[in-house]
């Protein structure tokens, strides 16, 4: 089907640059014969939502063509994006500088901040409360509901999971509540529970595919002089265990 352009009358080809009206009507016409400006306007319409060009029957609203109102449109969609980048590197910057300060090893400028230290500031205070007697876990959760007014003394529960013999671990949005929970079961459930803290658990890297059966002093020492920027003292990191790999007896891998 050969479309024709509305305003000149004549075939319009593929190699052509042409636009459709965008009312009613649809139809089609060179570019040539309704803008005369250097924006490239088809590509222009595909990339700005809501920017359309309309003949003169379908007209029903002032859009004009002129390059200086595709200039701000661009321009306000170009500005747009960067407002939202802003936003994106002022959020990273807070959360970098929160981890800064809630580090305790960071009081140098120049003292590199490790791994372990920012994944410890990201646990999620809980306490796990365990029946002295084995019992099921709904009997726990009731009693703790019966004994501690979680609404009343202001403590939010981020997480509830089942542990074994019955026990149940809550977690607290804060440390605050975590501590407010821990004391109030412990006065008012001593005599059936036993409430701890859940520790931090220390970051571990598994390295495999070593050739040779290093001791564990020579693997520290080589991991603090092949990542000295990551690592600042060797005694920093412990070698949990070094042991041959499962599926290739003559490599060896080691928990740090």
């Amino acid at each position: 089907m050969t479309l024709i352009c509305l305003i000149c009358e004549t075939a319009v080809s593929r190699k052509q640059a042409s636009i459709f009206c965008g009312g009613p009507c649809k139809k089609v016409v060179h570019v040539s014969c309704v803008y005369a400006g250097t924006v490239d306007l088809p590509t222009l319409i595909k990339q700005i939502p809501g920017l359309s060009w309309r003949c003169n029957d379908c007209l029903s609203s002032d859009v004009s063509i002129e390059d200086t109102d595709l200039g701000q449109l661009v321009e306000s969609k170009i500005s747009h994006a960067l407002d939202s980048i802003v936003v994106q590197i002022n959020e990273l910057k807070s959360t970098i500088e929160q981890a800064i300060l809630q580090n305790p090893d960071a009081s140098s400028v120049n003292k590199p901040i490790s791994y372990a230290s920012v994944l410890r500031n990201k646990t999620v205070p809980a306490v796990i409360i365990k029946p002295k007697e084995s019992q099921d876990t709904s009997k726990t959760k009731t009693d703790i509901l019966q004994n501690v007014n979680l609404v009343a003394d202001e403590i939010h529960i981020s997480k509830i999971k089942h542990v074994n013999d019955g026990g149940v671990l809550i977690g607290c949005k804060s440390a605050e509540g975590n501590l407010k929970l821990k004391k109030l079961v412990q006065e008012k459930m001593v005599g059936s529970y036993d409430v701890k803290d859940v520790g931090c658990v220390n970051p571990r890297v598994r390295i495999i595919g070593m050739t040779l059966e290093y001791s564990a002093e020579h693997l520290r020492n080589q991991l603090f002089n092949m990542n000295d920027v990551l690592i600042s003292n060797p005694n920093d990191s412990k070698i949990i265990k070094i042991l041959p790999f499962k599926r290739d007896n003559a490599k060896y891998q080691a928990v740090v």
